[in-house]
């Protein structure tokens, strides 16, 4: 159960109120498109906890699906408005940036600019 007051990792706004998901919604760390369109939604990952300070290994290593790697800690209005318009302004030229198919060097400003964002 999360605490109250949690707000949104990009605008702030709080996104639980007493324990409940309020106005919440799950954004994957890596698209769901991007996974189907690099075949790897069926992959695991192993996730290892680390000290930032001593850079040691600080807890066990456990295994997920690629596909339940999310961040719970983004509102209605982030995830579904500007993360979602830009996601889909970049995803024509960064899946075939990831498979080789484009090369940085063919990409205009404005898609560089999409890419950095």
């Amino acid at each position: 159960m999360r605490i109250d007051g949690e707000r949104c990792h990009f605008c702030e706004k709080a996104i639980f109120k007493s324990g409940e998901r309020k106005n919440a919604t799950v954004e994957h760390v890596v698209p769901r498109w991007l996974q189907s369109f690099l075949k790897i939604d069926k992959e695991s990952v192993q996730l290892t906890l680390t000290s930032m300070e001593t850079l040691k290994v600080v807890g066990q290593r456990s295994s997920h699906p690629l596909s339940n790697l999310v961040l719970g800690s983004v509102c209605e209005k982030c995830n579904g408005g500007w993360m979602s318009e830009l996601e889909n302004a970049a995803a024509p030229f960064l899946g075939p940036l990831t498979t080789g198919d484009l090369i940085l060097d063919t990409l205009d400003d404005r898609q560089r600019l999409l890419l950095a964002r």
